[in-house]
């Protein structure tokens, strides 16, 4: 395998995941997952109205999921956009990672 094959692999497999999480549970038309699926992994979490199971909402702008390390699956549905980082944390934090998203988000969106 390449150096960058795993990687490549990767991306593909999480932005195909947040395009079938945006598109509703569907891919090229068809129902892939059950309603009862996404209703469950994006339900309210009673202990913490941000929090969804597997899912944090970010408001208006949409939800994401983060893996181990920083990566982030992050599905904008106000702006009909999928954004996959896989970097790993800094030693700089991650405050401003979701704020940088949505800008760019906006931009990719703006220019369709």
């Amino acid at each position: 395998m390449r150096p960058n094959a795993f990687g490549y692999c990767c991306y593909y497999a999480r932005a195909r995941y947040g395009r079938l999480m945006l598109e509703h549970r569907r891919a090229n038309g068809r129902e892939v997952l059950p309603a009862s699926w996404l209703t469950t992994a994006t339900a309210a979490n009673p202990a913490d109205r941000h929090y969804r199971i597997g899912y944090v909402s970010d408001g208006e702008y949409g939800f994401f999921n983060g893996g181990a390390f920083g990566q982030i699956v992050y599905v904008f549905t106000k702006y009909r956009v999928v954004i996959v980082k896989t970097t790993l944390y800094s030693d700089l934090g991650e405050a401003e990672t979701l704020t940088v998203m949505r800008a760019v988000a906006a931009k990719v969106a703006a220019t369709r």
